[in-house]
């Protein structure tokens, strides 16, 4: 689904106006796109979250038997956001350092998630860092990231603000 929401994103900047100049959203790039408008480039990096395996089993079991309630990790659901752009950070910095760009795409039925987060401003970019005290799947993701990213700790905050600008969306848009 990552790659076609990628693909759906990039085209509706082309709708905004925007010349797509590259795309390589369909392999693993330093951009997902480099996009034009009056002169200026943006490289875009797409990000997308969805319903992973467990949200997903739990709503199947919900259907069969009826709802659950379930409590959420908050400072873990922050984590995966900060992460999954720390990430897309990482692979723009093989681009032009002005115009970087990462569109974070947040599925419906996953947006209950991050949305008490986002909205209330809990993440303070200029200064955004992962937290240790996490429930067990979001510790064993921070622990996978920071295997993945050496630097992880020390670079995190600084980064995310090169980027040229990021932005939440809900999809699909009702």
């Amino acid at each position: 689904m990552g790659k076609l929401v990628e693909l759906v994103y990039i085209e509706s900047l082309e709708s905004q106006g925007y010349g797509i100049v590259t795309l390589d959203a369909v392999e693993r790039g330093p951009a997902d796109a480099v996009v034009e408008r009056d002169g200026k480039r943006r490289s875009v990096e797409v990000k997308y979250l969805g319903r992973d395996d467990d949200s997903f089993k739990a709503i199947v079991e919900a259907v069969k038997s009826g709802p659950k309630a379930q409590v959420g990790d908050l400072k873990g659901s922050i984590n995966y956001v900060v992460l999954r752009i720390y990430e897309a950070a990482k692979q723009l910095q093989a681009t032009m350092r002005e115009g970087r760009h990462v569109a974070f795409v947040i599925d419906e039925l996953t947006l209950h998630t991050v949305e008490l987060q986002l909205e209330n401003k809990w993440i303070n970019w200029s200064d955004a860092k992962a937290y240790d005290d996490v429930g067990g799947k979001a510790q064993e993701f921070l622990q996978a990231q920071r295997k993945e990213y050496a630097d992880l700790d020390r670079e995190l905050a600084a980064v995310i603000r090169e980027l040229g600008g990021s932005q939440s969306l809900a999809w699909p848009r009702s």
